[in-house]
This record gives structure tokens, sequence and C-alpha cells, in this order.
């Protein structure tokens, strides 16, 4: 297979899945390189085969005319190759206008998604505010009662130290009730004690009492043996 039959047949490949011809060229040099075809010629095929061209051979020719060279043919083929390359110039820069135009139809395209976008972000944006105001509301809120928190703790700090007197004098008062109860047991003592000796007074009392009846029992045995002799006295005869 000829090289430019093979790359007709890349280019007949590359129409119908809608690369553009820029892309087209940019295929057929790469795979190509110095032996690829020029950009007219792709071009040519490019646009028969868009078009619903299905043959990559060359259309058949009639049969060459005599002619002959002479310079003034050879200056009107000239003119007409340059009219030719004047007006495949036209259609490749009426082309490319094409592919600029759709290319500022798809950025105008994007620029209405950004603009869409921007909006939509905005609108995300005017809601994060209006959640950092909740927030902020939210946190005074905290703060307020945090500061009530540390009211109450203050407060409940002033009853501990009120309660912490009341200890202290509570403390003081049993210091001074155990030193009254030493002080009573110590009276207490003084009071055994002096009852000891009160009891020791009472034995010496029962003791002299014991002496005492003793006494008497013998004044009654004196005052027996005097009515005795009393009696025996009145007996005896004058």
């Amino acid at each position: 297979m000829q090289p430019s039959i093979e790359q007709r047949h890349g280019i007949k490949f590359c129409a119908p899945l809608g690369k553009s011809f820029s892309e087209t060229v940019e295929m057929i040099h790469s795979a190509y390189g110095q032996h690829a075809l020029s950009r007219t010629q792709i071009y040519r095929w490019h646009k028969a085969f868009k078009d619903g061209c299905e043959n990559v051979e060359d259309e058949p020719r009639s049969v060459r005319p005599s002619s002959s060279r002479t310079d003034e043919n050879v200056a009107r083929v000239k003119l007409n190759d340059d009219r030719s390359w004047i007006n495949d110039d036209r259609s490749w820069i009426n082309d490319d206008r094409s592919w600029i135009n759709d290319d500022r139809s798809w950025i105008n395209d994007d620029r209405s998604w950004t603009n869409d976008d921007r909006s939509r972000n905005n609108d995300d944006r005017s809601w994060i505010n209006d959640d950092r105001s909740w927030i902020n509301d939210d946190r005074s809120w905290v703060n307020d009662d945090r500061s009530r928190i540390n009211c109450d703790r203050s407060w409940i700090n002033d009853d501990r130290s009120w309660i912490n007197d009341d200890r202290s004098r509570i403390n003081c008062d049993r210091s001074w009730i155990n030193d009254d109860r030493s002080w009573i047991n110590d009276e207490r003592s003084w009071i055994n004690d002096d009852r000891s000796w009160m009891n020791d007074d009472r034995s010496w009392i029962n003791d002299d009492r014991s002496w005492i009846n003793d006494d008497r029992s013998w004044i009654n045995d004196d005052r027996s043996w005097i009515n005795d002799d009393q009696s025996f006295k009145a007996k005896q005869p004058h």
C-alpha cells in the first residue's frame, strides 16, 4: 500500500470520529513525520471524507491533452497555482474562524457556568456567614452561661468560706467544751477525794460512837452495881 493511500485511510478514520482538521494534521504528522502529506492534501481529503466521500483512490482523469511548454503557459500555470494556494489559505482561514467562533461559544458557555458557580458560591457564602452569625450568637450565650457559672462558683466559694469559718468556730467551741469537761473531771476528782475524806471521817465517827457506846455500857454497869449496893444497904437492919 502506498504511503499516501495509507494516510488517506487514516484521514478517513479521523473524519467520522469528529476530529478537527488541526487534530487530524497533528496526528498524521506525528505518525508519518517527514513523509506525511501536506496540509493542503490533508485538508482536501478531510473535507471530502467529511462530506461523505468513501473512495480513497484518486479520481480517474481524462487523457492528457497535447500541450506546449511556453513562457506564457508556465506563467499562467504558476498564477493558477498561486490562486489555488490563496483560495486554500482562505478556506483554511474560514475554517480557523469557524473553530474560533466555536471556541468562543464554548468560552461563553464556560463563562456562564462560571457565573452560575460564582452565584452559587456567593449563596453558599451567605449561608456560611449566617451559620457563623448563629455560631457567634451561640458563643455569646455560652459566655453568658460561663459567667453565670463563675458567679455561682464564687457564691459557692463564699458559702464554703462561711462554712469553714463556722467549722473553725465549732472547733473552738468544742475546745472550750473539752476544757470545761476537763475542769468538770477535775472537780469530780476533788469531790471524790472529799467523799473519801468524809468516809474516813465517818469511820472515825463510828469508832467514836462505838467507844461512846462502850462507855455508856460501863456507865450502865456502874449504875447497876450502885443500885445493887443501895438495895443491899436497905435490907440490912439498923
